[in-house]
């Protein structure tokens, strides 16, 4: 039935594809779909059953899409390596991806991960790099497993690089009233201001 969807669906802006119980055998089709599509905008698979596998498969159409501007993947256990499948589609030195936002709450991703997802940003992003290159501008990551310490680590490469990103999961910051809840960690009440800044 998606085969039959994605199919008939090359020229369509948006396609909604959520809380379907999809796999990794239809993450096939949306990759074949991303691939052959120039129209599609926004494409919402949230909810679903893709895992890691399956966000390698989808992010194999996504680094050579160049119409796709928002992609929602939310629950979809992608994990950590699905993570990192998707941020090197979005942005590594290869994608030819023009993604604005994406969406990937609550898929059990944590530090390990999210440091790749910072350290792609950051070279994305660099003194030397053309920021106009830099297309990503929303990046929704609530209710995974990343400590607020790498939160800030990525708040700091934003503010230094003065890079027009809206991060979600950086409000968490803010809220934060117990310091000490650092997956990486990093106890505030036992190591040192200095240690903390040379971290980060």
């Amino acid at each position: 039935m998606v085969k039959r969807i994605c199919d008939n669906q090359i020229q369509v802006r948006s396609l909604n594809l959520s809380n379907l119980k999809l796999g990794v055998k239809e993450a096939g089709c949306i990759r074949d779909l991303l691939k052959k599509s120039n129209q599609i905008e926004e494409l919402y698979l949230n909810g679903n059953s893709f895992g890691v596998e399956g966000a390698q498969i989808i992010a194999d159409g996504l680094k050579v899409n160049q119409s796709l501007r928002i992609l929602d993947l939310n629950h979809n256990r992608i994990r950590n390596k699905g993570a990192v499948f998707i941020a090197n589609a979005i942005l590594g030195e290869d994608s030819q991806s023009r993604l604005r936002t994406l969406y990937i709450k609550s898929n059990f991703i944590g530090d390990k991960s999210f440091k790749q997802i910072v350290s792609l940003i950051l070279n994305k992003c660099g003194p030397l790099a053309n920021l106009a290159n830099q297309h990503l501008r929303g990046l929704f990551i609530a209710g995974n497993d990343t400590s607020i310490f790498e939160l800030k680590r990525l708040q700091k490469v934003i503010l230094d690089r003065r890079v027009d990103l809206f991060v979600d999961g950086i409000e968490r910051i803010k809220r934060n009233s117990d310091e000490c809840l650092f997956i990486s960690g990093v106890n505030m009440k036992t190591i040192s201001e200095d240690k903390i800044v040379a971290k980060l």
